[in-house]
């Protein structure tokens, strides 16, 4: 997956020996649920390495309806999201002005903010698309899901 946003690093090691990074780990394992790929906010949010959490919150918006003109309405995120980034091909981020719709789906505003777009990639028509876009008009809520890309 390529990810276009920051400089992304990723450490896997754990500290145990070469035979224990090489076995399996149990998901129902407390110290496979806390490593050096998981965070903790205040929330206490934790996920492995394959997946990237998003919070419902009144500065977080979502399309699946990407327009190249700049013409996308971002209607408000109603319920926290959990995307496997294994089924992502891409992911870009973009700072702008875009249009925020209220809660039935009409517009209500144009908000400056962070769009992480996720691309996926149409074996029949052989191009990249974008699934959805994720807007992010406050700073931290942005910076906490960078985080997690970092992680990957």
């Amino acid at each position: 997956m390529n990810i276009a946003c920051d400089s992304l690093s990723c450490d896997d090691s754990d500290g145990d020996n070469d035979f224990n990074r090489h076995k399996k780990r149990k998901m129902t394992d407390q110290k496979s649920c806390v490593s050096n790929s998981s965070f903790t906010n205040n929330n206490e949010m934790v996920f492995g390495r394959h997946f990237l959490p998003v919070r419902n919150s009144t500065h977080v918006f979502h399309t699946e309806e990407w327009k190249t003109s700049g013409t996308a309405l971002f209607k408000p995120l109603e319920e926290d999201l959990l995307i496997n980034v294994n089924k992502l091909d891409q992911i870009s981020c973009v700072e702008g002005n875009y249009f925020v719709a209220d809660e039935s789906g009409n517009y209500s505003e144009t908000v400056l903010g962070k769009v992480l777009h996720l691309w996926r990639y149409d074996k029949q028509g052989r191009q990249l698309y974008i699934s959805r876009s994720l807007l992010f008009t406050n700073l931290q809520e942005y910076l906490v899901v960078q985080h997690y890309l970092q992680r990957i």
